[in-house]
Order: C-alpha cells, then sequence, then structure tokens
C-alpha cells in the first residue's frame, strides 16, 4: 500500500444470481467488518427470485446495487469492478460469508506489506454464522507465504472470495474472461501472478457453505471443456509460460482429475475412469499422496462399473 496506506479504501464487489435467500449473510457480513469497507457493491446478473425488491427492503442504500442481464459471474464482476471506487478490491461469493475481522486482518498484513498487490486466505465451513463473530487466534494474520506462479497454473490455490487485489493491478492484466464460463477466477489470478506476487494468508477468515456449492459445477462437461481452455489460453498468452511444456502436462493433469471426480459425482464411472487414467499418463507422480489418492478412486471407479454391467446383463 502506498497512497492511503493508513486507511486503504476497499470496495466489495458481491455477484448473485437467484440466491436471494443466501446472498443477505454474505451483504450482512461485509457490513459487519471493523475495518468497514467504502463500499459494498451487489451485481444481480438477471436474477428472477425476487432479489431486487428483498435487498432494497433489507438494506436500502446501505449497498450499491446494479442489475444486468444474465451474463454469468465474470461479466458480474467486472461489472462491479469497473463501478468501483476503491484502491482495493474484495470479492465475496453470495453464498459465502466473511469473519468481521477479515478486512482488519488482511489490511493489517498489507500496511506492512505496501508493495504487495495480492492477497488471498484461507477458508473453512460455514457450519453456523456464529463463525463470523468468533474470537481469532493471536497469531491470525502472522503467516502468510507466497504461491509460485507454477502453483497457480497446476490448481486452484484460493477461493475468489478471500482475495484482496489492488484495483490498478486489475486495470493492468485485464478483468475475468467473460469468455470462460468457469475457471475463470484461476485464468485472472495466473495472469497476475505472471505480473505481481501472490499471497496467501493461512488464517481462515471466509466461510463457504459446501452443501450449497456443489450445483455449482452441476456441469462436468462444460468444466472439463473451460480447465481446457483456461490451460491452452495461458501457455499460449504469457510470456512467462511459454515452452513450460512440462508445467503444461501437470496442469492438464489436475485438470483432468478434478474433471474425473466430477463425472464421478454425477454418475457418469467411464468418463471418470478416462480422464483419472489420462490424468496418471499425464503426471505419474505428482505431489505426495495424490498419485495414490487417483489410482484408489480408479479402483473403486472400475468396481462399479463392473457392477454396473453385472446388473446390465443380468437384465
Amino acid at each position: 500500500m502506498t497512497e492511503g496506506a493508513a486507511n486503504p479504501t476497499i470496495s466489495v464487489v458481491i455477484p448473485t444470481y437467484n440466491r436471494a435467500a443466501m446472498v443477505t449473510l454474505a451483504i450482512e457480513s461485509a457490513l459487519a467488518q471493523t475495518h468497514p469497507p467504502t463500499e459494498v457493491i451487489v451485481v444481480d446478473d438477471g436474477s428472477s427470485d425476487g432479489t431486487r425488491k428483498i435487498l432494497h427492503e433489507r438494506f436500502g442504500n446501505k449497498i450499491v446495487f446494479i442489475e444486468q442481464a444474465n451474463q454469468g459471474v465474470a461479466v458480474a464482476r467486472n461489472t462491479g469492478i469497473r463501478r468501483a471506487r476503491g484502491e482495493w478490491i474484495a470479492f465475496l461469493d453470495s453464498d459465502e460469508c466473511w469473519h468481521r475481522r477479515k478486512l482488519e486482518v488482511q489490511t493489517n498484513w498489507l500496511r506492512q506489506h505496501p508493495d504487495a498487490n495480492m492477497l488471498a486466505g484461507g477458508v473453512g465451513k460455514l457450519h453456523s454464522p456464529d463463525v463470523c463473530t468468533a474470537d481469532l487466534p493471536a497469531t491470525a494474520g502472522t503467516q502468510c507465504d507466497r504461491v509460485p506462479l507454477s502453483d497457480l497454473v497446476i490448481s486452484a490455490c484460493f477461493q475468489t472470495s478471500t482475495v484482496m487485489v489492488r484495483r490498478s493491478s486489475l486495470e493492468e492484466v485485464g478483468l475475468f474472461d467473460a469468455g470462460l464460463r468457469s475457471s475463470e477466477d484461476r485464468d485472472l489470478w495466473i495472469r497476475l501472478g505472471a505480473r505481481f506476487d501472490v499471497w496467501k494468508m493461512e488464517t481462515n477468515l471466509t466461510f463457504t457453505r459446501i452443501e450449497e456449492r456443489d450445483h455449482l459445477s452441476g456441469r462436468p462437461t462444460s468444466t472439463e471443456k473451460n480447465l481446457q481452455l483456461m490451460i491452452d489460453k495461458v501457455f499460449r498468452q504469457l510470456p512467462e509460460l511459454r515452452g513450460q511444456r512440462s508445467l503444461r502436462r501437470k496442469a492438464l493433469s489436475v485438470a483432468a482429475h478434478e474433471a474425473g471426480l466430477l463425472y464421478t459425482e454425477h454418475g457418469d464411472h467411464a468418463k471418470a475412469i478416462r480422464l483419472m487414467m489420462r490424468s496418471l499418463c499425464l503426471w505419474p507422480l505428482p505431489r505426495k499422496g495424490s498419485s495414490g489418492s487417483r489410482v484408489k478412486t480408479l479402483a473403486v471407479l472400475g468396481l462399479r462399473l463392473t457392477k454396473i454391467r453385472k446388473e446390465f446383463q443380468k437384465k
């Protein structure tokens, strides 16, 4: 932080689509921050569930409410960024919430590291709204590590709702890619990581409804396609990644594994097995433990597929 370091201005950007029942908690957690944001911008991406009426009655002029036709989360976030006045942008998804000290803890670290351009953090499970007001340990926010570009390329290192990023940095590398229907956040973090240091705070200051997020990944075919598009794009466009064939194989391996897990959840075991095999072929010896996990998943899928075939043959 440079200009405005004593009291940095922060714009919170919350995209939402047909989540009137959930987005209120996200907004309340942003408004309840011990380090108050300059503004809370909610972008309604074409909801049909009465979101506008509910938020107007509950929050009035405490928030900046923007409506647009349904265009996807990338366009919604970009709309919020373009409207923002703050020096920093803090992202928050409509089905998640922050600890009341989230901005305070992250801002304190950023004051001590004025050259930082982006700071992410850890995520906990939202068992109850009480987690947003629980006491934090004295060490909260003290442990931060730089995330290497290679890690950003290989897999998702953090969730969007944990991120604070300097608005000028976004303007420099470009906003979310509206052409990607998923993985648009990873694409942006990679572009930022190619230009600036990316930091991650270990403290969990963001909380997510795990059971509610499952439907967001409900289209494994689309997820598989967009992961491939995102990887192809960054290796084609970023000079820092050109020619790094080994890194690209690792990224494709993890992408195949992630897509395979989605196909498993949707009961398409044949495609899941194909993708798990592809993952192992691309990167046989990945990080500790993950290779064994993929082999175990393959074994389980193989048993399930054999059982299904036997039942089909009986018919």
